[in-house]
């Protein structure tokens, strides 16, 4: 155990650079920050994250450059619905774990059976009582692999990845303060589950290609400071009635090029009876941190998309 606590930290300090100094070692005990009338000033990489854990970081707002209010609005809805669609489709809770009065780190640790069927692993912020003067983060670990970050410090914020059968899956999750000068009494508590959920597809052509339509695929990511960097990709992807949520997961393996990121589209379908139409929803992707020159995008290993990566700075 005490070399998986090892590990632990270690991968942390290197997805977060600076954790160790201003987080605290990972599984051990972090203080609550003491506010000053002047908060102490932070590393650019640490008051990035702290950023980002509130959803503050400036690349919300530059994310598609001219794209309007509009664009914006329906690109929370869509992100909405794929939360809704992942939580709400043939899925059980498999782990459930919290940060904050509990300890400033948490890890779920679980195995997918032996079967025949791919699944999708969700990590998903269910409830939260934490102090404002704290946050969150999360990475998802597939056999060894970090195959996403995000802050998780809203309620309802979600980290996906698609799994192999018999893959093993770490979810290490650390709360971070946030230097901002609020007091509180308690620290709070902030709730996550562990979620494991059947994969859906549509089915094939008669002539073998994936039955699958994709457009306006964009990729960026910003270096502006304080950082760290956030990466994102979406797209819009056509599926055949309004249950069906398209999302993008870490491709395992990736390629031999280090600069190019490799994407699945998975789609997964809600359950109930939904009216047979074709309709187009958004997909997307994030990470904190990623430095990646293009992404490609695959369906059912068919390639749909190369995209390249923008840089905003």
């Amino acid at each position: 155990m005490h070399s998986l606590k090892s590990a632990a930290n270690a991968l942390m300090s290197k997805l977060i650079p600076g954790s160790a100094e201003y987080y605290g070692p990972a599984f051990g005990y972090l203080s609550p920050p003491v506010p000053t009338p002047v908060p102490t000033p932070l590393p650019p990489q640490v008051a990035g994250l702290a950023a980002a854990a509130t959803g503050a970081h400036p690349f919300r707002a530059m994310a598609r450059g001219a794209a309007n209010q509009k664009d914006s609005n329906r690109e929370h809805s869509h992100q909405a619905e794929s939360e809704e669609a992942l939580s709400t489709g043939l899925c059980k809770i498999v782990g459930t774990s919290g940060v904050g009065e509990s300890g400033s780190t948490a890890m779920l640790l679980y195995e997918v059976a032996s079967t025949d069927i791919d699944k999708v692993m969700v990590l998903k912020t269910v409830s939260s009582s934490l102090c404002p003067n704290q946050g969150a983060v999360a990475c998802l670990v597939v056999d060894g692999t970090p195959v996403g970050t995000k802050a998780m410090t809203e309620v309802g914020s979600s980290l996906q990845a698609s799994v192999s059968p018999g893959s093993t899956i770490v979810a290490l999750i650390q709360s971070i303060p946030l230097f901002n000068g609020i007091s509180c009494v308690r620290l709070g508590e902030l709730q996550l589950e562990l979620r494991e959920c059947d994969l859906e597809v549509l089915t094939d052509n008669t002539d073998g290609q994936p039955k699958i339509e994709s457009r306006d695929w964009f990729a960026w990511v910003d270096h502006q400071p304080p950082g760290p960097c956030i990466f994102k990709v979406i797209g819009e992807v056509q599926v055949a009635n309004p249950g069906v949520q398209p999302t993008l997961v870490f491709r395992t393996p990736q390629g031999f090029n280090p600069r190019i990121l490799l994407l699945d589209l998975i789609l997964v379908q809600s359950p109930g009876a939904w009216p047979q139409m074709l309709m187009w929803k958004q997909a997307s992707y994030e990470r904190i941190r990623g430095d990646y020159d293009a992404v490609q995008v695959f369906y059912k290993n068919d390639s749909i998309a190369n995209i390249p990566v923008e840089s905003i700075s």
